[in-house]
């Protein structure tokens, strides 16, 4: 995503004229995006938008248990799945504030953030 967003810099579109988002998994991007160009020192995007993100890549949300007879769709095996086909083979720990966003340092948003939840 940052490559994406660096691509549009590079064409002339400014900061302040961009806006990312993202649902589930990828309501992990925009937040993540965020952090990786604050710590680098770029100009953030005017907002970030994520949709019920998934941060919690340790699964340790009592909710996936206590919600697993009425949820068949993302069951703990599903997410198992999804998270080992995201990170698997790469050096992001599960509980890494690169990935499980619970851990990171989250100061500094863009100006107009949100985190929107189902």
């Amino acid at each position: 995503m940052e490559r994406a967003y660096r691509w549009l810099l590079a064409k002339g579109i400014r900061a302040e004229n961009i806006a990312v988002t993202g649902q589930s998994i990828g309501g992990n991007f925009p937040v993540s995006l965020a952090i990786e160009l604050r710590n680098k020192g770029v100009a953030m995007p005017a907002a970030i938008l994520s949709i019920s993100g998934w941060y919690d890549m340790e699964l340790k949300n009592d909710t996936i248990k206590s919600n697993a007879k009425n949820d068949k769709l993302l069951t703990r095996p599903i997410l198992e799945w999804f998270r080992e086909t995201w990170l698997g083979g790469n050096d992001n720990a599960w509980n890494g504030p690169r990935v499980n966003l619970l851990y990171a340092d989250l100061a500094g948003p863009p100006p107009h953030s949100g985190v929107l939840r189902r």
